[in-house]
């Protein structure tokens, strides 16, 4: 949910005038529609480790993501890379990324990468799954072809 300092809880004081700390929430679902907010009916029958594991789960995703927001760069910004050399290209496909959607996020993330965007907002214009462009980029900064700047 986008920040709304009308409602919420401790996420409004962080990010008050004179603190303005980037500081959010994660919840699995929204308070206003949890009849066990401060009260009584908030008990362990609601939870399992099934849902605190994938709870888990998803924050470490959400930490994962965060790493790579800063923009991006290729190394060598001139023309196309040579893929084969990298073992990213065979004869007969792309060995080291797979199958035709993470070729078009490789090729899209070496065009894009400009030093001014970063991997969320180039899977948002090309309407890329994150996780999948993520782990794409990483292929690409393990291979130096990419660098976080």
């Amino acid at each position: 949910m986008p920040f709304d300092p009308a409602i919420g809880s401790d996420e409004r004081q962080f990010n008050s005038p004179g603190f303005n700390f980037p500081v959010g929430k994660v919840f699995r679902s929204n308070a206003r529609s949890y009849t066990g907010l401060h009260n009584s009916n908030d008990n362990k029958k609601l939870m399992n480790i099934e849902m605190i594991k994938k709870s888990v789960n998803e924050i470490e995703k959400i930490l994962k993501l965060h790493d790579h927001l800063l923009p991006i760069k290729r190394y060598m910004p001139y023309g196309e890379l040579m893929l084969g050399k990298r073992n990213l290209i065979t004869n007969i496909g792309y060995s080291g990324i797979g199958n035709a959607e993470k070729r078009n996020i490789l090729f899209n993330i070496l065009s894009y990468a400009d030093g001014y965007k970063n991997i969320l907002e180039i899977a948002k214009l090309k309407r890329f799954d994150i996780n999948k462009a993520i782990d794409v980029l990483d292929i690409c900064v393990k291979l130096k072809l990419i660098k976080f700047i």
